[in-house]
C-alpha cells in the first residue's frame, strides 16, 4: 500500500464504481467481478496510485501519454504557466507555443521535414497523412491492412473508411482474421480491392 495517498472509504468508492457502471461508455471491456478496475487519484514519476492505496508501477506511461511521469515538477510548471496565459485554441488558430515546438522540431529533424500538424485525434492524423501522401505522391490509392491495430480503440480490427482508401461508396473494408494489406483502386481505375501479395 502507498504512503502518497489516504484510500478513499469503501462506502465512497463503491458509489463511484455504480457512477462509472451507470454513466461511463467504456470503450474496453472489463473482466468479471469481482475484479475491478483501479481508479486512479494520484501517482509521481514512473508509479500511480489507485483510490484503495496500492502503488503500481505504470509501464505504459499511461498509454504513451505521459513519458516524462507523473506529476514531473517542470511538465507541471510549463503547464500551469501557459494555462494562466491560453488555455486552449483550435487548430485552425495560431499560438505562440505551437509555433515554437514547430520551429523546435524543425532544428531536430531532417531539414527536408521543416513543417509539422498538430492534430486533436488519431484519426484526424491518418486524415491528413493519406491527404498529405497524395498531394505529395500525385497518387490516389492508399495500401492499408485488413486489421490494423489501435489498442485504443474500440473498433481495431477495421481498415480506414472507404472515403480515405479510395473505395467505392458502400464497399466494407473489414475482413477478420487477415492481416495481408489491400491496394484499394480508385472507382475510375477498377472493379474492386485487389489482394497484394509479396513478390
Amino acid at each position: 500500500m502507498s504512503r502518497k495517498v489516504k484510500p478513499i472509504p469503501k462506502a465512497e468508492l463503491d458509489g463511484y464504481y455504480a457512477d462509472a457502471e451507470n454513466y461511463l461508455l467504456k470503450p474496453w471491456l472489463t473482466r468479471p467481478l469481482p475484479y475491478r478496475e483501479p481508479i486512479i487519484v494520484g501517482g509521481k514519476g514512473a508509479y500511480f496510485y489507485d483510490a484503495t492505496g496500492r502503488e503500481y508501477l505504470d509501464f505504459l506511461s499511461q498509454l504513451f501519454n505521459i513519458n516524462l511521469g507523473m506529476l514531473n515538477p517542470k511538465v507541471v510548471e510549463a503547464v500551469r504557466e501557459q494555462v494562466g496565459k491560453v488555455n486552449y485554441t483550435k487548430n485552425t488558430m495560431l499560438n505562440i507555443p505551437k509555433i515554437q515546438l514547430a520551429k523546435r522540431l524543425a532544428e531536430l529533424t531532417h531539414k527536408s521535414l521543416t513543417k509539422t500538424f498538430f492534430s486533436n485525434s488519431g484519426t484526424e492524423a491518418n486524415e491528413a497523412a493519406f491527404k498529405i501522401a497524395r498531394l505529395f505522391t500525385g497518387r490516389t490509392r492508399i495500401i492499408s491492412l485488413w486489421t490494423p491495430s489501435s489498442p485504443s480503440s474500440p473498433d481495431s480490427t477495421t481498415s480506414p473508411p472507404p472515403t480515405a482508401t479510395g473505395a467505392p461508396s458502400g464497399w466494407s473494408t473489414r475482413a477478420a482474421g487477415s492481416a495481408a494489406p489491400i491496394s484499394w483502386r480508385t472507382p475510375s481505375s477498377s472493379k474492386g480491392p485487389t489482394r497484394w501479395r509479396p513478390s
